[in-house]
């Protein structure tokens, strides 16, 4: 047996609420280490010294990542690469990776520190009525 399905299986229920929100805890601050080194990985573009023609290549292939994964990390290392005011948020749970995603095409250098303050705590479609509030609708034909 897996030696975390026999420690889960074996533990107590609170044994087990602190466990998992530790493991919650901790897979949280590993995503915004993940979404940092990923973010600078891509902008030295290393990952062409290792043979591959781009970012989402490379997570695909090296990283074993699926196409939404290596879609959804690439655009949220990016942006907590340039506003990394995101990083302390995503790692304490405020923000989300989805929330990022969702936010990404509005951010700018002027509204980031507001837009990451009203993100906190908003589900995805809270955050996509914010947005579409922000984009200009395309014009008609």
């Amino acid at each position: 047996m897996n030696e975390a399905l026999e420690k889960c299986s074996k533990a107590s229920d609170d044994d087990l609420r602190k466990e998992l929100a530790f493991l919650v805890e901790r897979e949280r601050r590993n995503l915004a280490a993940v979404l940092t080194a990923m973010g600078e990985y891509s902008y030295r573009r290393l990952y062409r010294d290792e043979g591959y023609y781009s970012m989402f290549e490379y997570c695909l292939r090296a990283l074993k990542f699926d196409e939404s994964s290596a879609y959804r990390h690439i655009t949220a290392a990016r942006v907590a690469r340039q506003y990394p005011e995101a990083l302390p948020l995503i790692s304490s749970g405020e923000l989300t990776l989805t929330s990022i995603l969702i936010l990404s095409p509005v951010l700018t250098e002027e509204n980031r520190l507001a837009m990451f303050k009203e993100a906190r705590g908003k589900s995805r479609r809270e955050l996509e009525a914010i947005v579409a509030g922000l984009l200009p609708l395309p014009p008609r034909m």
